[in-house]
């Protein structure tokens, strides 16, 4: 019976692993949010950041609140008296996307980016979804530099 190289194997593997670990950059893409949104409503101070989507009844189906701080930095939501369902992206300086979260009326649980962002980008619950967005996808917006 013939051997098989440990090389072959270990060549085999590190083709696997760069395969499954690199399908979400191969698979990113850019999309133009203000095309997508029929209204975008901008959180860039901190007055406004602070009030967020609290207290409304609902939104439209397309509508978007983008959250805007001076720097990048981890950023934490909540949920704090907004009877909305929502979803929110944290999205890097450049506009990928680090992280998407589904986010649940009223829960003071914070929700928080994993990596340092500069904008978050909070919608209808499911939106990122049925628009087919993803996290490493880069968001497009005269907002978002």
């Amino acid at each position: 019976m013939k051997k098989q190289s440990p090389y072959l194997e270990s060549w085999l593997l590190s083709i696997v692993i760069l395969i499954f670990f690199n399908t979400e950059a191969l698979a990113s893409k850019e999309v133009n949010i203000e095309k997508l949104l029929s209204h975008m409503e901008i959180a860039d101070n901190y007055l406004k950041r602070k009030k967020g989507l609290m207290y409304r009844e609902n939104i439209e189906e397309d509508f978007g609140m983008l959250f805007i701080w001076d720097k990048e930095e981890i950023q934490c939501m909540w949920m704090k008296n907004t009877s909305i369902p929502l979803s929110i992206a944290f999205i890097k300086e450049e506009g990928v996307i680090s992280d998407i979260y589904d986010l649940y009326p009223f829960s003071t649980l914070s929700v928080c980016s994993t990596d340092k962002v500069k904008y978050a980008l909070e919608v209808n619950r499911g939106w990122f979804k049925e628009k087919e967005i993803d996290r490493g996808d880069t968001l497009l917006s005269s907002e978002i530099k």
